[in-house]
C-alpha cells in the first residue's frame, strides 16, 4: 500500500544516468513531491497522496503502484531505476498495452501542468495520479474535493492513441520498500489531447530544473 513518508530533505542532486545494453540506469537520491493534502481511495486504498513526485529536485514523475511504499527523503546509496516500459500494475500482473498508454498520457499531460504556471495545476496532478490508479485497478479514485472528481472523471476520458506502452522508470531495488516501486513518465499524447495540455514539451527522462519542494 502506497504511503508518502516524510524525512530530512537533501541537498540538490542530478540524475545521475549511464548507458548500458540500449537502457539509462538512474540513480536516485532524493525523492520530494509536488505537493501534500489531497488524498484519493480507490481499490480498498484510503487515504492514498494523490500527487507527482519529484526524483531529484529535478523531473516529475508519477506512482504506478500502490503496493509498496515510497519514501520523501535521501537515500545512500541512491535508488537504481533503469528506464523501460510500463507492461505490469503494483502487483506485477500485466496491464493492457491499452490501459498503459493511456496512463502514459496522463502523466505526459501531468508533466506539461507541472511545467506551467496555472496556479490549478496542483490540483491537475492530483487528479491526474488519481486517474492513473483508477485505470491501473479498475475502480475510479475518489476525493473529498467535488472539483479534483470532476477532473479525475474528465482525465479518464483520454484513449487509447495506438502509440503503444507507456515509458517509464522500472526499479531494481529489491531490498528497498521504496525501490520497488516503477514510476510512469509519460507517452506520446493523442491529438485530442492537446487542448488538456498546457505549458511546454518536455520529453520522458528529460532533467527538468525545478524549485526544492516544499519540506514537510
Amino acid at each position: 500500500m502506497r504511503k508518502l513518508f516524510f524525512g530530512a530533505a537533501a541537498a540538490i542532486g542530478a540524475i545521475s544516468l549511464a548507458s548500458s545494453a540500449g537502457a539509462a540506469t538512474y540513480l536516485v537520491s532524493n525523492v520530494g513531491v509536488e505537493t501534500m493534502g489531497n488524498q484519493v481511495n480507490v481499490a480498498g486504498h484510503t487515504g492514498e497522496y494523490a500527487t507527482g513526485i519529484i526524483f531529484n529536485n529535478a523531473l516529475l514523475v508519477f506512482c504506478a503502484d500502490l503496493q509498496h511504499n515510497i519514501g520523501v527523503t535521501s537515500y545512500n546509496p541512491a535508488l537504481i531505476f533503469t528506464d523501460g516500459l510500463l507492461t505490469v500494475d503494483g502487483a506485477g500482473n500485466p496491464l493492457l498495452e491499452s490501459e498503459s498508454n493511456r496512463i502514459g498520457q496522463l502523466a505526459d499531460l501531468g508533466r506539461k501542468f507541472h511545467n506551467s504556471l496555472d496556479p490549478d495545476r496542483i490540483n491537475d496532478n492530483s487528479a491526474i495520479q488519481a486517474a492513473i490508479w483508477s485505470i491501473e485497478y479498475h475502480s475510479v479514485a475518489v476525493s473529498s474535493d467535488s472539483e479534483i472528481n470532476a477532473e479525475i472523471a474528465q482525465f479518464l476520458k483520454i484513449t487509447d492513441n495506438h502509440a503503444g506502452f507507456a515509458h517509464a522508470l522500472i526499479a531494481h531495488d529489491p531490498g528497498v520498500a521504496e525501490g520497488t516501486q516503477n514510476m510512469v513518465t509519460g507517452g506520446v499524447p493523442e491529438p485530442t489531447s492537446w487542448a488538456l495540455m498546457i505549458g511546454g514539451f518536455g520529453m520522458a527522462g528529460a532533467m527538468l530544473r525545478r524549485r526544492k519542494p516544499v519540506a514537510a
